[in-house]
């Protein structure tokens, strides 16, 4: 069998895949009366930590990064997310959205503030999630590259020790904080709950109050609730950036040292 073939007929099982969802959005959407809810999120913010959290109370279906890696192509993205939520149909659905979901994917059709707006006005409900600490949040991801996972389950302590490259780093929290800002557009005249990273997720701790918070903002019973999932770092920036007076020099200059601690 050619290549070119091949590829043929994954396109056209992908897009018969694609087209079984969006026919759940139009054979449902008017009958649903369960809670639909989206986590609108940046990475390593604790998004896939929120939706496994919310997943164990018992409550809900999760559908992870519906327009991430592994949907890179969805003609039509709000069919497919509205479709997606129908299939279970015994659970209510949460799933986590990244903002540059929408710009990388070139949905071209749609921005991210319509997306939200279309979410919302068809009942949908919406969790902010942040993480103000852009440093932190950069470093997160530096770690996991270093190891080759962005998860762990495991009690293991692991120790990092990274150099970071001062211009990568002035580049990512830049853009960072304009994502924030974009975020914050795409938000405006909508009605969600803002949950905070470093307050409400970071330690184990916070997450059951977190979860009780969310499921009462949703009208849903109270349930207890746990994640295997464990925090990676547990290090200081000192410990872990290799270079840290040159990083701490550079983002000082750029008003930015706000974010060392």
């Amino acid at each position: 069998m050619s290549q070119r073939l091949r590829n043929t007929l994954r396109y056209i099982r992908r897009e018969w895949q694609y087209a079984r969802v969006y026919g759940e959005h139009l054979r449902r959407r008017s009958s649903s009366d369960k809670v639909r809810l989206v986590i609108f999120a940046q990475g390593r913010t604790g998004s896939t930590l929120l939706e496994d959290l919310l997943k164990n109370t018992g409550h809900f279906a999760g559908g992870g990064e519906l327009l991430g890696k592994a949907n890179p192509e969805v003609s039509f993205p709000y069919l497919y997310v509205s479709g997606r939520s129908h299939l279970d149909t015994e659970k209510h659905f949460v799933f986590h959205l990244k903002i540059d979901h929408l710009i990388k994917n070139s949905y071209a059709d749609i921005s991210a503030r319509q997306f939200l707006q279309k979410l919302y006005l068809d009942g949908w409900q919406i969790i902010y999630l942040h993480r103000k600490n852009k440093l932190d949040q950069y470093l997160s991801n530096k770690i996991a590259r270093s190891r080759n996972g962005f998860e762990k389950v495991d009690e293991t302590p692991e120790s990092f020790h990274l150099r970071c490259n001062t211009e990568e780093l002035l580049r990512t929290v830049r853009g960072r904080l304009l994502l924030d800002q974009w975020e914050q557009k795409a938000l405006e005249g909508l009605e969600y709950l803002h949950i905070d990273y470093a307050q409400d997720l970071q330690e184990q701790h916070n997450h059951q109050v977190t979860i009780d918070r969310i499921l009462h903002f949703l009208d849903l019973e109270p349930r207890a609730t746990r994640s295997d999932l464990k925090k990676i770092n547990r290090q200081s920036q000192q410990d872990v950036i290799q270079n840290y007076q040159e990083v701490a020099e550079v983002l000082r200059e750029h008003d930015l040292g706000y974010f060392l601690k």
